[in-house]
């Protein structure tokens, strides 16, 4: 599951060992894509046709800050950027 890989990759202690040693990890929110007939549209049941969608894209952010938080390794930070790109993605494409 994405939340397995995600956590597979914040807990992978060889990524901290390149270099250095010195190595943080970012991880940054997912960014939204203006709702379009592509991206907007649901099937009969009501799931999103496409993963772009605004309700899966949250969650996919949810996860990932939530295994940043769960990771407890000050070297790993989840950076926020929704405040930039969050009002473009309700613009109709």
């Amino acid at each position: 599951t994405f939340r397995n890989e995600m956590s597979n990759i914040v807990n992978n202690e060889k990524i901290f060992e390149i270099g250095k040693g010195d190595i943080r990890l970012i991880l940054r929110n997912i960014h939204h894509n203006p709702i379009g007939d592509q991206i907007g549209k649901c099937n009969e049941d009501g799931r999103p046709t496409d993963w772009r969608s605004v309700t899966v894209v949250d969650g996919y952010n949810e996860v990932i800050k939530k295994v940043v938080a769960e990771s407890n390794n000050s070297r790993v930070e989840y950076l926020d950027t929704q405040f930039i790109t969050f009002p473009a993605s309700r613009a109709k494409s």
